[in-house]
């Protein structure tokens, strides 16, 4: 059933805890809680119970509880009486049987095992499992409660002998004053007096666990490993092969050559002042310059190259005409290791400034838009700008010098493949 796949484990997991004394001592308390649960039989529903509870001794507990169903279809309250027994307490955890009378429309009797865990000196979870049975049959029944206890916490287990064992672990219970007892709390019986001898108190200055008496070295740093004698223990925290008490760069990351000091070694094989780690041109020639990626640099050579190219009067709209220019153009960007090309666009000197700038701007990116959307020149090389009227050939308005200065012109930059030296 899918209940008890939930609660057994959470169950047994508690049953497995490391046996310690109990500082949670709870008798003569009261506390409040609630339970959530759901039932699983012939009827699947859930329920939430609102209860008091009242810890007798260290093992028997009573409990009162209000039990309001919630299914919508079948609602159903109930009271019901509890007495529970914790057989087995650890630090912070005890484990009890639950046995329980209930009354809703007939008397229902019900047993359960569960866990009461400690999350503060005050609060408390206690998840549980029962069987239920009544006249109509039996069910299996989960539920985790949320418990709150008022009153002060005992912090201290008790020890009714004052023998040094807590009751829980002394086999006997009622020792006599003053007696020497074993571990189990029953008292020793010696054959003959014992000497008294007082021991010199063992102390450890430096905390590493060794006792000054036998420590060779007094004075270790905190948190070093040591070894039998109190001496630092070498070690290599980076795996870079040197000792981290001498080691001046203790955090190097793995794999990396490093000095007698521990630091990373940055090498520049090719000596082009690029170190390897960013050298995306590992075996550069000696005496020739290099970019930040450790690449050659070449001679960039600048062009400008004057297209014919017609526009109707007023417009940016290149003519068909002009296409087979742009085409011959394209296809020579294209063939070419070009760095950039820039479309400029220029104007004559007539007019208004503003209106020729804006012309010669829609002009440059109709060129640019052309070259790049019909014949395939990559848009990452091109760039278009407008000059307006500020760079005329001819510094006159004259239809002769109109005709000149209104113009598009490509400016073209590429590599010379001659190496830059140093």
């Amino acid at each position: 059933m899918k209940l008890t796949r939930i609660l057994i484990p959470v169950l047994m997991a508690g049953a497995s805890l490391a046996y310690g004394e109990n500082n949670l001592d709870k008798v003569d308390q009261v506390y409040l809680g609630i339970d959530i649960g759901i039932t699983e039989g012939e009827r699947d529903d859930s329920f939430a119970t609102g209860k008091i509870g009242y810890q007798l001794s260290d093992v028997w507990g009573i409990e009162a509880g209000y039990l309001n169903s919630l299914d919508n279809d079948a609602p159903k309250d109930a009271i019901n009486l509890s007495a529970l027994y914790y057989f087995n307490h650890f630090e912070d955890t005890s484990i009890f049987a639950k046995g329980l009378i209930q009354n809703d429309d007939e008397v229902t009797l019900g047993i359960g095992i569960g866990l009461q865990h400690f999350v503060y000196p005050n609060v408390s979870i206690s998840p549980l499992l029962s069987y239920l049975q009544n006249d109509e049959g039996g069910e299996v029944v989960g539920q985790v409660g949320l418990n709150y206890f008022f009153g002060k916490t005992n912090s201290k287990p008790k020890d009714a002998d004052n023998d040094g064992v807590i009751d829980q672990k002394d086999q006997c219970p009622n020792s006599a004053p003053n007696a020497s007892v074993d571990m189990s709390g029953c008292e020793e019986k010696a054959t003959s007096k014992p000497t008294v001898v007082d021991m010199p108190k063992k102390v450890d200055s430096d905390g590493d666990g060794i006792y000054d008496s036998v420590d060779q070295c007094p004075n270790t740093p905190a948190n070093n490993e040591v070894n039998d004698l109190g001496c630092t223990l070498p070690n290599d925290n980076d795996q870079d092969g040197v000792l981290s008490n001498l080691d001046q760069c203790p955090t190097t990351p793995a794999n990396t050559a490093v000095d007698d000091k521990g630091c990373a070694v940055v090498l520049d094989s090719d000596n082009d002042g690029v170190m390897d780690t960013s050298d995306s041109c590992p075996n550069t020639p000696a005496g020739f310059s290099v970019n930040s990626e450790g690449c050659t640099l070449y001679d960039l050579q600048t062009e400008e190259v004057q297209l014919e190219i017609r526009f109707a009067n007023n417009s940016s709209e290149v003519k068909s005409e002009s296409l087979p220019v742009l085409e011959e153009f394209a296809t020579a960007i294209n063939s070419y290791d070009l760095k950039n090309v820039e479309v400029q666009g220029h104007s004559s000197l007539d007019g208004s400034a503003s209106y020729n700038l804006r012309l010669s701007e829609a002009r440059a990116q109709s060129v640019a838009d052309v070259l790049v959307k019909q014949f395939g020149v990559d848009a990452s090389v091109i760039t278009a700008k407008g000059y307006g009227e500020t760079q005329p050939v001819i510094n006159e308005i004259s239809n002769e010098a109109n005709t000149v200065n209104r113009r598009v012109v490509a400016v073209i930059q590429y590599e010379d493949k001659k190496a830059v030296q140093q």
